[in-house]
């Protein structure tokens, strides 16, 4: 069955909607325009109700709530356009930038519930308008290639502008109309172009495109929501026209043609990250339309299709922000699993920021991650072949949502075999391996694993290892060397990982100084000693005669001192805290980027802020009210200078 046949047999229509995004005034009228594309006659209605709890009435008669205007058409009346205005008046605390939300439903009298169209519409109140021109005169538009005109057949007002001043118009013509100067788009999450349009245009062949370019010299066509795809040459075998013309649209590009039969439309062009997306956040936009015909009109049977141009109305470019939302993230994922890190993804909701934050299931603490600018964050420094919760929130000026929650488990990290191969025989092994906590004597083996042994390695300090080696006779030329996996990674092969590498000699007791990076990741990691006969072995190495053994260290920022609490410059308040910590900055650094670690007294990071802005020289870390009474200490980095100062305070 031809379902579309049978619509337009019946009683059929199509709604559009008249209402640009911007409203202006408390009260008014919401317009919108039934086209009976039916051949029955038909009662239709346009029913309008609201959404958003600032839309205060919506009616056809004051006093009553809820609008629906019905418009009668004969079946001799198709193709018919006509005009519906339904009230509304807002809520006088309507803030600039609120969503507008109303829904609108478009019905036949087959029956009550015989619904042809329904949608929730959204405008915004009072928006930033970047460009208006509702003159209808050229003087808001330079003509950069042939000449443009204006005409009295218009949407609203006294003028319009259109390609052409005799109908029909000409063949072989290029012409260009370019809004005067340039509109600024940096910072806005959305940013529509609206114009009132109506067309008849040779379909296929002769078009119109509305472009954009940053720089005045390059130029993209925008897609709207009435343009179309350029016809490629394939589709225009028909027409019996010469290669040239057939081939005279630029193949897929969107572009307007054909003939909207002498009825206005709203064209919507929509700029955001996602659509026209070349002239998002740029400072500098240009837009022009182009007019291009071919050397001849076919007119392929159209009603009316008398060849007139192109005609717009009422163009405006409205910046819109959109207001903060305390929505429940949604598809809140977690990717790119490793031994040591995940990726957290959710749906973005425009203007809000994030709390994210993250626990060892096990556990029962969360490490928090504050005021997210970005729908995205990794998550490093996890323990590997361990299950984690992961929990993400929207967070307004003065609200929150509530927590959206994930899980994932950390792979395992498997380490490449190394040994010596003449274990038993008494010839020479590791006797004893001293790094700290960790003081293990041992006897002759090919390879040993000590990994349930460990130490901690402060960051900001250099530790000295000792190796002794073990002969049951005669003494050997024995080298050593030490590995640490300084970024979790598995391996031994990055940069500055071979910590310690003595030369062969036959020295009972040798000793190195490891220097551990600032890049190493925090967190408990592999350490690798090698013994070997006459020289040093690699890392993943089976040689002959010697041993390997393997360890755990614990990497650790810094110990936190009470010797690092005499910088007066910051001040950290109220001391003891409840649920906020505040800390004060001087002038010097109310405009850095700061970032700041919260950690309890055993070094276990609680909260992270990253890339903070003061606000009157404060930055707040908050929702503490969970934390265990004790000692805590504050990490602040000036992110410009990379200084860091460090505060101990009580809960």
């Amino acid at each position: 069955m031809n379902f579309l046949a049978a619509y337009y047999s019946g009683k059929y229509a199509k709604l559009h909607d008249f209402n640009q995004s911007d409203i202006s005034a408390l009260n008014g009228d919401l317009k919108f325009a039934v086209e009976n594309l039916g051949q029955t006659a038909s009662d239709f209605t346009v029913t309008v109700t609201a959404v958003s709890n600032n839309i205060a009435t919506i009616s056809t008669n004051p006093g009553n709530v809820g609008g629906s205007v019905t418009e009668s058409f004969t079946a001799a009346q198709v193709l018919e356009q006509r005009t519906v205005n339904i009230g509304y008046t807002l809520n006088p605390g309507v803030q600039p930038n609120d969503k507008i939300e109303f829904k609108v439903v478009l019905t036949n009298n087959y029956a009550t519930d015989n619904v042809l169209y329904e949608a929730n519409i959204i405008k915004h109140y009072t928006p930033a308008i970047l460009f208006d021109d509702n003159s209808g005169t050229l003087s808001n538009w330079n003509t950069t290639a042939g000449t443009w005109y204006t005409t009295t057949d218009t949407f609203s007002g006294a003028n319009a502008i259109r390609t052409t001043n005799s109908i029909p118009y000409a063949a072989n013509q290029t012409t260009r109309l370019q809004m005067n100067g340039s509109v600024d788009l940096t910072g806005l999450p959305t940013a529509v172009i609206q114009f009132y349009g109506k067309w008849d245009l040779e379909r296929s062949f002769d078009y119109v495109q509305l472009e954009g370019s940053t720089n005045g010299t390059n130029w993209t066509p925008l897609c709207g929501k009435l343009t179309k795809q350029g016809a490629p040459d394939a589709n225009n075998n028909y027409s019996q026209k010469s290669g040239t013309d057939n081939d005279f649209q630029p193949d897929y590009e969107p572009l307007y043609d054909g003939d909207t039969q002498g009825k206005w439309n709203m064209e919507e062009v929509v700029i955001d990250a996602g659509t026209n997306s070349f002239l998002y956040n740029e400072s500098t936009v240009f837009l022009r339309f182009e007019f291009r015909t071919d050397s001849n009109n076919r007119d392929d049977s159209y009603v009316n299709m008398d060849f007139e141009g192109f005609s717009f109305d009422d163009f405006k470019v409205i910046g819109i922000q959109i207001p903060c939302e305390t929505t429940v993230p949604t598809n809140l994922s977690v990717s790119n699993v490793d031994a040591n890190s995940a990726t957290a993804n959710w749906d973005l909701i425009p203007s809000a920021t994030y709390d994210l934050r993250y626990k060892e299931t096990a556990a029962f603490t969360w490490i928090d991650v504050l005021d997210l600018t970005s729908n995205t964050y990794d998550i490093t420094g996890l323990t590997p072949s361990t299950p984690y919760d992961v929990e993400v929130k929207t967070k307004c000026t003065t609200s929150a949502s509530a927590y959206t929650s994930s899980d994932f488990t950390t792979t395992a990290i498997s380490y490449c075999p190394s040994e010596g191969n003449n274990a038993n025989d008494d010839d020479e092994w590791i006797g004893n391996v001293t790094l700290g906590d960790i003081n293990n004597t041992t006897g002759d083996n090919s390879y040993s694993d000590y990994t349930a042994m460990s130490t901690d390695l402060d960051k900001t300090l250099t530790h000295s290892i000792s190796v002794t080696k073990s002969w049951l006779g005669s003494t050997y030329d024995e080298g050593i060397a030490v590995w640490i996996d300084f970024n979790q990674d598995g391996d031994f092969d990055d940069a500055n990982e071979n910590v310690v590498s003595l030369a062969a000699n036959d020295t009972p007791i040798v000793s190195g100084n490891i220097t551990i990076p600032i890049s190493a990741l925090p967190g408990n990691t592999r350490m690798r000693v090698s013994l070997k006969y006459n020289g040093l072995a690699t890392s993943c190495e089976s040689f002959q005669y010697g041993e390997v053994e393997d360890y755990t260290v614990n990497i650790i920022e810094e110990t936190l001192s009470n010797s690092d609490f005499d910088l007066n410059e910051i001040s950290v308040y109220p001391n003891p805290f409840n649920n906020i910590i505040n800390i004060k900055l001087p002038n010097s650094l109310n405009n850095n980027s700061i970032s700041v670690d919260l950690y309890d007294i055993s070094g276990r990071l609680i909260t992270k802020l990253e890339n903070k802005h003061a606000v009157n020289n404060t930055i707040n870390v908050s929702s503490l009210d969970n934390l265990s009474s004790g000692a805590y200490f504050l990490k602040i980095m000036d992110n410009t200078s990379n200084n860091t100062v460090i505060r101990k305070i009580i809960k």
